[in-house]
């Protein structure tokens, strides 16, 4: 029983890892499509992408494994960018912080020595930490060259279940909670309906960002079949809702995610297709997103 509830434990460790280092992919991504994002909402992008990366790391602190695999260029793009934002006051606290739990991994460590500019930065920046200060001159192993993440096959197959069933409820919840509403966003951005409506929106960021970036055929498949199960009703609510939302002069970075999720409906669902193309929901009308 005692080895059996160790299992256990270490099962649920592990699932919880594979789900950091698939979140922790995503954020190094974002954090890659800074570079298309407007200047004028470049602002907003950054500080949701650093959040992202930071409650990512946070978990990740507990095993480290979970942030191999990346290539050096986008490893050493992520640490460039942790540097930026530790030029912000607000921020500098945030960004050692998240230094110091990346580079206890030695893939990351090799790709900081790969850079002899941003190497001599995080030494600046990080020059009252002897213990980070030697990792970042001692050798790495050759083998961390883009090591993969060591999670067995079978975690991985049944974190694959997980996840299809993590994605179905955040696009079934989300749909509800706007339904709540009457699929229309509330008028008080300053009280307690704001967060919760907020909160729709975000379930269907997640959902739909996990079905789309991490190239697996199951989840975009699971959220075919659950937006599949919507009505036309529910199709034009949920559109009305995302509008008004837009309209309600909410901050530059929630507008990008709106669109984010009707470009993303708009390719999965045939129904909200015809539903997003219609001219009267202005700029978010897929018939002007697409020129």
């Amino acid at each position: 029983p005692e080895l059996c509830r160790c299992c256990a434990r270490w099962r649920s460790f592990a699932l919880a890892m594979a789900d950091v280092a698939e979140r922790f992919l995503a954020s190094v991504e974002s954090i890659g499509a800074l570079r298309k994002v407007p200047a004028g909402r470049l602002a907003d992008a950054e500080v949701d992408a650093f959040n992202d990366l930071r409650s990512c790391l946070i978990v990740a602190r507990k095993d480290v494994s979970a942030l191999d695999g990346h290539a050096v260029d986008d490893m050493c793009h992520v640490l460039d960018f942790i540097m930026r934002r530790s030029q912000k006051k607000a921020s500098v606290g945030r960004a050692r912080e998240c230094l110091g739990i990346v580079l206890c991994s030695d893939s990351w460590l090799h790709a900081a020595q790969s850079n002899t500019d941003l190497l001599s930065s995080l030494k600046e920046l990080l020059a009252d930490n002897p213990e980070i200060l030697l990792k970042l001159d001692a050798a790495v192993p050759a083998d961390v060259l883009i090591r993969p993440a060591q999670i067995a096959p079978r975690i991985l197959a049944e974190v694959d279940v997980a996840s299809r069933s993590a994605l179905e409820r955040q696009l079934w919840s989300g749909k509800q909670i706007m339904a709540s509403f009457g699929f229309q966003f509330p008028s008080d951005v300053l009280g307690d309906q704001f967060d919760h409506a907020t909160d729709a929106l975000q379930r269907f960021v997640t959902g739909l960002t996990q079905a789309t970036n991490f190239n697996k055929v199951a989840l975009e498949r699971a959220a075919i079949d659950v937006l599949a199960s919507f009505s036309q009703q529910e199709w034009e609510g949920i559109m009305n809702f995302l509008w008004t939302m837009y309209k309600s002069g909410v901050r530059d970075s929630l507008h990008s995610r709106i669109r984010f999720v009707v470009e993303t409906l708009h390719k999965l669902n045939p129904s909200f297709r015809v539903v997003a193309e219609q001219t009267r929901w202005g700029p978010l009308s897929c018939e002007v997103t697409a020129h």
